[in-house]
């Protein structure tokens, strides 16, 4: 069938089959203008819609739409397709603050008003055990058992029965997303798996319907941890679990990049305010390619029993050879993932479609347990602070100021029909990081007065980058709603906006890891700034095949440098304009190649822009005939998965890996390569969102969060060690164990060379490959017990303090203890919180960090003391004891015979360290106890487990 857009039809007049006039961009400009009866009488075709501000979907009820005829537009010949149980997506009326691009933007085919056919479908999956044959069911084959808009919140309820499987699917719009929920219960009096694949062709129309993308071209796709989407993409979780995307986004183009946002699991936006408990389903496959080799084409079947599912991947490595158009992408949950369930049981999937740019909390209500937000808060910052090319923005950026809406969603617990809830003076505050202010005469506190049950309201604040501050610049929404008594409990949004590199940098009085990647005429380090060696600054770079530090006297792009400047001639921060700077021109070409050598390489972005990590391409010397993503490099162990940058402000290295990692503009970084033989690095274009570029495939900016937590559990923790001078700290320092020996390597972080002014170094000893090595993270796998040697240096000498002040991040029933190898003295970190000692300059002093798991014996108290109480001259008793870690404590007083004389504390929080608590010697009543002897009782509770010390104490005349 062929398929031909007349973009000359964009506006349609009303649909008289259809009893709504759609006032928006729609994929009714495929429907044949002649054609008076597009949409079926009998059964009369009917779909339902939701929107708010910011998203809107609709899913088909019954009937079918007929789209274009034997001349088109779109279709030729014509094609009539279903659309019961098709579901499609788009922006709401209003959609990013930043611009109007998305307003209504729709993002899916048939939408607004019939997603159909082929184009948007999901099909039930099931089987009766391993082996067995998984049978395929087109959601909507069947007429519904039932089907409703919902009286409360905002959601339509669909539901039907094929095959022993009965599917509910409730569809809610909440903030900027769509809200999935299908409920498959199993009817078949045989044990069933259950499972879902949905998929749907990514067409959108936006700018107010002047611009089409994913019909006859390509969407700018954006896979975390991958290249854009060119070609197909096949992604299996259980093949690579660390680098399975968190999701998958189709936007418009990389400047306008607004679009669909699919989620694969949990994320923060959907868990609760510690991270856990999310409500989104983990996915265990998601597929990108041609809708009509994905989901099946219209010319051939117009209810596709089961997905077709077809890329061109020839070798099996999920990665199609074959550029496509119409683009499509299948999510799947499978059936033989999770277990055989009973008649009658049932098995939940969630799924958020979401908006590109959102930075969401959404609130899950009374409805669904774990997360539970009352109501959902988004918040609308820019992506990326673009290069100010034409003068017209402010500090370096194109748009600048800008704004920074907050959006509250009353929905979900206060919308339920007779139940309704307004939400009364809602209060929102922005604190903004370095980097970021208020417009002068803006405030960061600003009040919603009243949210209607089922309304949106919002607050702007004014913003200004100060073009100096380079990367993620963060920002906090903080939200408190009086009715929920949020006050002790508020909605927190942590975002980033993600600044580029201005033609200036900032220089602290001491040293300071850069790279430029700016065209120049005239390279020199001198020229660039202004200055003159060694008066003003030294600078060095790292010979790779030496192994040691070089003068440098000019700027390579792609190079990381020190510039160690001179406190003397320039004691203060400065900022420094880059003198004869201009824009690369081939951000978005990429293909700037450089040399590494075996051992520790200092690289550097070429790029004013953030570009991820996992992007990066190398081709090790020693298998010349094949190139490896940065992923399978680390894989293959051709380089170190963590890379290092130096933070000039507390002089001391930072690491930064995975998936979410960036090299981010102006930033110099070490990279440790593992063969001997060394490999040619290429660096890829910079496929940020929002970047203005003039390709036409991209990726989307990864996750704008501060960092990546590290979970603390009692089979994953890790110890932080840092050693802080007069001159200096090295604070990015860890011990600790994992469950696995895979997961503990993957954990391993070298340690890079000393920067040329730096004073204060900590490293770990281990042994890598089976050579000694020196690390800055060290992890062991399975074990109860471990130590490690660590050594201590200062290159100018005096009293360095070592500290580890995340001991209450780590599991109570651990006990962790550092002892000095030159005196023997030994530490419980539990009970002191660091140790001091006089080093002497340029000599290694070695201290063993020990580790030691006392399964479920939880180590809580340490030494416990009292005061006797004095009658006579109303002298309190007291007690004193130390806690080993964060506890809820109960403290009784006993008598001699275990009887109690009165409750002081009933589960009280209290903290690792010192505790004191005083007794006025007076019963419960009230009334003075009698001289003798008392024991004071104090019961802690801690990971669940409770423990008891009783302290003896005397009451005196």
């Amino acid at each position: 069938m062929n398929r031909t857009l007349f973009r000359a039809l964009a506006t349609v007049g009303a649909v008289t089959a259809y009893a709504t006039v759609v006032a928006q961009p729609s994929w009714e400009i495929c429907i044949d203008p002649f054609n008076t009866q597009p949409y079926s009488i009998a059964p009369p075709f009917a779909s339902a819609h939701l929107q708010n501000e910011l998203a809107q979907a609709t899913i088909g009820f019954q009937g079918t739409v007929t789209y274009g005829s034997a001349t088109g537009p779109c279709f030729a010949p014509a094609t009539t397709v279903n659309t019961r149980g098709r579901i499609g997506f788009g922006s709401g009326n209003t959609g990013s603050i930043q611009s109007s691009f998305d307003d209504s933007m729709v993002y899916t085919f048939g939408m607004p008003v019939s997603p159909a056919g082929p184009w948007s479908y999901a099909n039930i999956k099931s089987n009766t055990g391993i082996g067995t044959p998984v049978v395929s069911d087109l959601y909507g084959a069947t007429p519904y058992s039932l089907a409703f808009s919902g009286a409360s919140d905002r959601y339509v309820y669909t539901e039907s029965t094929q095959n022993g499987i009965k599917t509910q699917c409730r569809i809610d719009v909440v903030g900027d997303a769509t809200r999935v929920q299908w409920t498959l219960t199993n009817l078949n009096a045989a044990a069933t798996s259950m499972g879902l694949w949905y998929g749907a062709w990514c067409a959108m129309i936006g700018d107010g319907g002047n611009a089409i993308q994913g019909f006859g071209s390509n969407d700018y796709i954006y896979i975390p941890g991958r290249k854009p989407a060119v070609v197909e993409n096949r992604i299996i979780r259980k093949r690579d679990p660390a680098n399975f995307p968190p999701f998958v986004a189709f936007a418009f183009d990389q400047e306008n990049a607004y679009g669909l946002r699919i989620d694969t699991g949990a994320s923060a936006a959907t868990s609760d305010k510690n991270g856990n408990n999310s409500d989104s389903t983990t996915a265990d496959e998601i597929v990108v390619g041609s809708a009509g080799s994905l989901l099946g084409s219209e010319g051939t079947a117009n209810d596709v029993t089961s997905m077709p599912d077809f890329i061109f991947d020839q070798d099996g490595d999920g990665i199609g050879d074959v550029f496509f158009n119409d683009p499509a992408f299948i999510i799947k949950y499978e059936a033989n993932t999770g277990q055989l369930l009973a008649q009658n049981q049932t098995r939940q999937i969630n799924q958020y479609y979401r908006s590109t740019w959102g930075n969401p909390m959404y609130g899950s209500g009374k409805t669904v347990g774990g997360n539970q937000r009352a109501y959902t808060t988004v918040a609308d910052a820019p992506a990326v602070l673009a290069q100010d090319e034409d003068g017209s923005g402010m500090n370096g950026y194109k748009k600048n100021p800008f704004t920074i809406r907050v959006w509250v969603d009353n929905v979900r617990s206060y919308s339920s029909i007779n139940e309704e809830f307004s939400m009364d003076d809602v209060q929102i505050t922005l604190d903004l990081g370095a980097g970021l202010s208020l417009v002068p005469g803006d405030v960061n506190v600003k009040t919603i007065t009243k949210i209607a049950p089922r309304a949106m309201k919002f607050v702007d604040f004014q913003v200004q980058a100060d073009g100096i501050e380079v990367g993620d610049l963060p920002y906090t929404a903080t939200i408190v709603s009086p009715i929920t008594d949020q006050n002790r409990n508020p909605v927190i949004i942590k975002g980033t906006v993600r600044a580029s590199l201005t033609k200036k940098y900032r220089f602290e009085p001491r040293a300071n890891l850069i790279t430029s990647p700016w065209i120049l005429t005239d390279s020199s380090w001198e020229h660039m700034f202004g200055w003159t060696i060694p008066a003003d600054f030294t600078a060095y770079n790292w010979d790779a095949k030496q192994g040691a530090y070089v003068p440098s006297t000019s700027a390579q792009r792609a190079v990381g440098t020190w510039i160690i400047m001179n406190s003397n001639t320039h004691p203060t921060e400065e900022i420094r304009p880059v003198i004869g700077a201009k824009t690369p021109t081939d951000m978005t070409t990429g293909d700037i190649n450089i040399t590494m050598y075996s051992g520790w390489n200092l690289i550097g972005n070429p790029y004013p822009y953030a570009i991820p990590l996992l992007q990066l391409v190398g081709v090790p010397k020693a298998n010349p005939s094949q190139t490896y993503p940065w992923a399978r490099l680390v894989q293959a162990q051709y380089v170190s998965g963590a890379i290092a940058y130096w933070d000039p402000f507390i002089n001391s290295y930072k690491f930064t890996s995975g998936i979410n990692a960036v090299l981010q503009p102006g930033q110099g970084y070490w990279v440790r390569v593992l063969t001997n033989q060394g490999l040619t690095m290429n660096f890829p274009p910079v496929t940020d969102l929002f970047v203005p570029a003039s390709q036409g495939v991209g990726g989307l900016a990864l996750s704008r969060t501060a960092g990546n937590e590290y979970p603390q559990t009692p089979n994953h923790f890790r110890l932080n060690l840092r050693a802080t001078s007069s001159f200096g700290s090295d604070q990015e320092n860890y011990v600790g164990m994992v469950a696995t020996s895979a997961e503990a390597g993957a954990l391993q972080i070298y340690k890079p060379p000393m920067g040329p002014a730096q004073d204060v170094n900590l490293e770990i000893a281990g042994v890598a490959n089976g050579q000694p090595s020196r690390f800055a993270q060290s992890i062991v796998a399975g074990a109860s017990q471990a130590s490690w040697k660590v050594y201590v240096t200062s290159k100018k000498g005096g009293n360095v303090n070592i500290t580890w002040p995340n001991v209450k991040a780590v599991p109570a029933n651990v006990k962790m203890t550092i002892t000095d190898d030159l005196t023997r003295r030994t530490i419980d970190t539990r009970f002191t919180n660091n140790f001091v000692f006089a080093a002497t300059k340029n000599v290694q002093r070695v201290f063993t960090a020990t580790l030691v798991k006392t399964g479920n014996s939880v180590v809580v108290f340490g030494g416990a003391t009292s005061v006797p109480g004095s009658l006579g001259s109303k002298t309190a008793a007291s007690v004193r004891y130390q806690l080993a870690s964060d506890a809820l404590v109960s403290l009784r007083v006993l008598d001699s015979n275990n009887s109690e004389v009165v409750s002081l504390l009933s589960n009280s929080p209290a903290t690792l360290g010192l505790n004191t608590a005083l007794w006025d010697m007076r019963r419960t009543n009230g009334t003075l106890v009698a001289t003798g002897n008392y024991q004071f009782e104090i019961t802690a509770v801690v990971d669940g487990l409770t423990t008891r010390k009783l302290v003896p104490v005397t009451v005196n005349r």
